[in-house]
C-alpha cells in the first residue's frame, strides 16, 4: 500500500520516446522518503503491449541514482520491455524494484524441466527487455533492491549480433532470451530470479541465423556490453534442445568489456540446472556451450562467483558432428579477464570442467571445485595464465571410454597467459587435489596433465611448480596409458611438492615425467622401480618418480620404499632416495626437507604419517626448530609413537620428538 506517489502526464507516444530516458515533467512528486510498499510478491494480470501506450513503466521516481524509477508490479515491468523494444534506451537512467514480482503465480517450474500449472493453463511468456536491434537496447541501470522476480518464462526473440551492438552497418541476426535481451553499459544488481524456466527447441527457431553461437541465453540477460553485474542470483532452470549453436549462462549468455566501458561481475550465484541435449540439426554450426554463471565472458575483473546447479551438455555425438567434449563449465564455458579470483563450483558437471572449459587471465587465485566432474577437469580444460595460486579440487574427476583427452584434478593444459610477452617465470603455487581422478581410456594427472608455452608449442617451459600436492588416487584403465601424481608433461622446476595419492596405470610418474630441476619433494606411495631393457642399453620405465628426459638436477627427493631399505639412492632411474614409513613418520624426512631453508613451508603434526605443507594441508603445526642450546632443554624425551628414547637431545638423530609435553624438531 502506497502512502503517496507521483503523477506524471505524457501527451504522445513520440514524446515518451524522446523524454522517458532522461527527464519527465511532473505535476508533483510527494516526499518519496515516506513511501512504503510491500515486500511480498505482487501477483497481477499483465500483458505485453501490442499497440502504443502512454502509461508509465514505473510507479514513481525521477530516474536519477538518488531517486530511481520504482517498478512495483508485473505490468510496469512488461511496459518497460515494450518501451525499450520500441526505441527508448533509458541511457543513464536508474530503475529499482519496489516489490517481489510474480509473472506466473499459478505455475511451478521444476528442476527436472517439467512444468506444473495449478490452473492447467500454459505459462505466460515474457518478452525480453531489449531485442538488440538498432535502438532496442537497455542502457539504464537496474537495481533489484534485494527483491525477487518469480515465474520468468522468456520467449526467444531475434536481435542483433553482439559485436554490432553499437556499430553501424548490417544487423547480423541472432536470438536472445532472458529477462533482458541486450544490455549496454548498464549495472544490474541485487536481483534474484526464482521459480523460472527457459526452454528452447530448435524447431521453434525459424529465422535464418545459422551463425556461430547464434543463440544468446541468460536468465537475467542474454548479452551485456560493458557495465557491471553484482549481487545477483539465479534459481531458475534452462533447457536447450537440438539447436545448432548456442551460448548459455545461468545469469548471462555473453558479456564483454566494450570501448571505454569495462565489464565486471562479482558476488553472483547460480543454483539452477542447465542442460543441452539432442542432436543438432546442422552438422557445421553445432557448438553449444554452457556455464553456470555465463556462457562466454570477457571482462576486467571476475570474482566471488558460485555455482551449485547441475550443468550438463548431453549433445549426442554422431557421424558428421563435432561432439560435446569440453563444452561446458560449472561457472563459465569461457572466461577472459585481467584477474579471476574466488570462483567456486559445487554442482555436478557433465562434458565439461568444474569452473571453466577455458580461461585466460594474468592470475587465477583462491578458486576451487567440489562437484563431481565427468569428461573434464576440476578447474579448467585449458588455462592461459601467468600465476595460479591457492586453487584446489576436492571433487571426483572421471572420464568414460569415449573421452580421448587427458584429465586432471585441476587443469589439462596450463599455458602462458600472454605468449607474446615472456616473463621470467610462470608460477603455480599452493594448489592441490584431494579428489579421485579416474580415466577409463586415457592419460590422467593429479594436478596438471600438461604444462606448455602455448597450445601448439613443445613442452619446454618456464613454469615453476611449488608448494603443491596431490593426495587423491590417479588411475587409468586404458592400455599404454600414463598417469602422474602431480603432472605428466611437467614444469621445468618443481620445489616443495609431494604426492601421496595411489597411482595405477601401465606407466606411472609419482611426481612428473619431464622436469629440469626438482628439489625438496617426495612421493608417499610404496613403489618399486620397474623397467625393461632392449638389450642395447636403452630402457623403458614403468614406475618412477620422474623421467630423466632433461637430465634433471635432483636434490632432496624421497620416496616411500616398498622394501623398507632406508636411504638407498636411485637418482639415475628417476627415483630419488628410498625412505621407510618410520623415516616419514618420525620426522626424519621433515628434517631433511627443512634443512638449510629459511621459512620452510614444511611441518608435521604428531599423528601425521608424512610431512605436510603450511596453508594447504589445513593449519600449520606448532613444531618449532630448536635454536637454543640443547643442553638447556632437559627432561625425558619421547618419539612420536610415545616411546621413551632418552634424555640427551645431542645423542638423538634428526627428527621430531616430544619434550616436556611439546613437540620439537631436532636438526
Amino acid at each position: 500500500m502506497y502512502l503517496c506517489k507521483g503523477k506524471i502526464n505524457i501527451e504522445t507516444n513520440e514524446m515518451a520516446h524522446q523524454s522517458m530516458s532522461n527527464n519527465y515533467s511532473t505535476q508533483f512528486i510527494c516526499a518519496m522518503f515516506f513511501c512504503v510498499f510491500s515486500t511480498s510478491a505482487i501477483a497481477q494480470n499483465w500483458s505485453y503491449p501490442t499497440e502504443s501506450i502512454q502509461r508509465l513503466p514505473y510507479e514513481y521516481g525521477m530516474g536519477t541514482e538518488e531517486a530511481p524509477y520504482v517498478i512495483t508490479n508485473a505490468q510496469q515491468l512488461a511496459d518497460l520491455s515494450w518501451y525499450v523494444n520500441n526505441g527508448t534506451t533509458y541511457e543513464n537512467s536508474f530503475f529499482k524494484l519496489g516489490n517481489d514480482i510474480d509473472l506466473n503465480p499459478s505455475v511451478t517450474f521444476n528442476p527436472d524441466f517439467t512444468i506444473t500449472s495449478a490452473d492447467g493453463k500454459e505459462p505466460q511468456q515474457w518478452i525480453p527487455i531489449g531485442f538488440g536491434k538498432s535502438g532496442q537496447k537497455f542502457a539504464g541501470n537496474f537495481d533489484g533492491a534485494g527483491h525477487k522476480i518469480y515465474g520468468l518464462y522468456p520467449k526467444t526473440v531475434v536481435g542483433e549480433r553482439y559485436y554490432n551492438y553499437a556499430a553501424t552497418g548490417s544487423n547480423d541476426p541472432f536470438y536472445a532470451c532472458g529477462l533482458f535481451g541486450v544490455v549496454l553499459n548498464s549495472k544490474i544488481s541485487n536481483l534474484t530470479i526464482e521459480n523460472s524456466f527457459i526452454k528452447i527447441e530448435a524447431a521453434s527457431l525459424t529465422e535464418n541465423v545459422f551463425e556461430a553461437n547464434y543463440i544468446h541465453i541468460g536468465m537475467i540477460a542474454a548479452a551485456m556490453n560493458g557495465g557491471d553485474m553484482y549481487n545477483c542470483t539465479n534459481n531458475g532452470h534452462i533447457l536447450v534442445e537440438k539447436t545448432n549453436s548456442s551460448m548459455t549462462g545461468g545469469l548471462v549468455g555473453f558479456a564483454q568489456s566494450w570501448g571505454n566501458s569495462p565489464f565486471n561481475i562479482n558476488n553472483c550465484e547460480n543454483n539452477g540446472n542447465l542442460t543441452y541435449r539432442g542432436v543438432p540439426e546442422n552438422e557445421y554450426y553445432n557448438t553449444n556451450v554452457l556455464g553456470g554463471i555465463a556462457g562466454i565472458l570477457q571482462a576486467d575483473n571476475v570474482s566471488h562467483l558460485l555455482n551449485t546447479g547441475t550443468i550438463k551438455n548431453e549433445q549426442v555425438v554422431t557421424d558428421g558432428h563435432y561432439g560435446s567434449a569440453n563444452s561446458c563449465g560449472g561457472v563459465m564455458y569461457e572466461c577472459r579477464a585481467d584477474r579471476i579470483s574466488y570462483i567456486t563450483n559445487k554442482g555436478e558437471i557433465y562434458n565439461g570442467s568444474g569452473l571453466f572449459a577455458s580461461c585466460t587471465a594474468d592470475s587465477l587465485t583462491n578458486s576451487y571445485n567440489t562437484g563431481v566432474v565427468t569428461n573434464g577437469c576440476g578447474i579448467a580444460h585449458t588455462a592461459y595464465l601467468n600465476v595460479m595460486k591457492e586453487c584446489y579440487n576436492n571433487g571426483n574427476i572421471q572420464a568414460n571410454d569415449e573421452y580421448s583427452d587427458y584429465i586432471a584434478g585441476l587443469i589439462e593444459k596450463l599455458m602462458y597467459g600472454n605468449y607474446y610477452v615472456t616473463l621470467p617465470d610462470y608460477y603455480m603455487e599452493k594448489c592441490w587435489n584431494t579428489g579421485a581422478v579416474k580415466h577409463a581410456n586415457g592419460y590422467a594427472a593429479g594436478l596438471v596433465a600438461q604444462f606448455k608455452r602455448h597450445l601448439y608449442d613443445d613442452k619446454e617451459t618456464d613454469w615453476v611448480l611449488k608448494e603443491c600436492f596431490n593426495i587423491g588416487s590417479v588411475t587409468s584403465d586404458g592400455a599404454g596409458s600414463n598417469v602422474g601424481g602431480l603432472t605428466i608433461w611437467g614444469p621445468m622446476k618443481i620445489y616443495d611438492c609431494y604426492n601421496a595419492g595411489k597411482l595405477s596405470a601401465d606407466i606411472t610418474y609419482a611426481l612428473c615425467c619431464t622436469v629440469k630441476e626438482i628439489d625438496r619433494c617426495f612421493n608417499y606411495e610404496a613403489k618399486k622401480y620397474r623397467y625393461e631393457t632392449d638389450g642395447m642399453g636403452l630402457y623403458n620405465k614403468f614406475d618412477c618418480l620422474f623421467d630423466d628426459y632433461y637430465n634433471a638436477t635432483v636434490n632432496k627427493i624421497y620416496y616411500l620404499s616398498s622394501d623398507e631399505d632406508s636411504e638407498s639412492t636411485n637418482d639415475k632411474y628417476g627415483m630419488g632416495t628410498a625412505m621407510t614409513s618410520t623415516d616419514f613418520a618420525n620426522g626424519h624426512v621433515l628434517a631433511l626437507l627443512r634443512e638449510g631453508v629459511q621459512d620452510s613451508p614444511w611441518y608435521q603434526d604428531i599423528n601425521d604419517r608424512y610431512p605436510k605443507l603450511n596453508d594447504a594441508d589445513n593449519n600449520a603445526s606448532s613444531i618449532s626448530d630448536v635454536t637454543v642450546d640443547k643442553s638447556a632443554l632437559t627432561g625425558r624425551i619421547f618419539n612420536l609413537q610415545g616411546h621413551y628414547v632418552g634424555s640427551d637431545l645431542n645423542a638423538l638423530p634428526t627428527g621430531i620428538y616430544i619434550l616436556n609435553g611439546k613437540k620439537i624438531l631436532v636438526r
